[in-house]
């Protein structure tokens, strides 16, 4: 729980199941690897010409304009202005919000032992 996968991390999550969803295939950590540069760089290159990936059921990520704001800096002792800028905005849809849910249940059936994951941390630190 809690855990944040970083990019190795993620990638040898993505081919142990992609192993079990296509075990007749081939498919190697590389491949996985190639498969997520991929999407990354073509929805950064849809981002940037204003346009929008919408994956049915899963995500919908678009360009958002925030505008600008006004801003106090108390180490400056000054107001200064952010002008508006684009970022990219993640709408979640049915099946990750279902996937939220099913954890929240879990939370509340007692599955995640809050004990056993300090003692993993203080295994860590050591």
């Amino acid at each position: 729980m809690n855990k944040v996968y970083d990019k190795t991390e993620f990638l040898k999550y993505m081919n142990k199941w992609a192993k079990e969803l296509y075990s007749s295939s081939e498919l190697n950590y590389w491949d996985c690897y190639y498969a997520l540069q991929t999407m990354n760089r073509c929805i950064a290159e849809i981002l940037e010409n204003g346009d929008s990936v919408n994956i049915y059921k899963w995500w919908d990520i678009k360009p958002k304009l925030f505008k600008s704001v006004k801003r106090y800096s108390p180490l400056l002792d000054m107001e200064y202005e952010v002008p508006e800028r684009y970022y990219p905005s993640l709408v979640p849809h049915t099946k990750l919000k279902q996937a939220c849910t099913k954890f929240e249940e879990r939370l509340a059936a007692g599955e995640f032992d809050i004990e056993d994951e300090d003692e993993d941390e203080e295994e860590c630190d050591e």
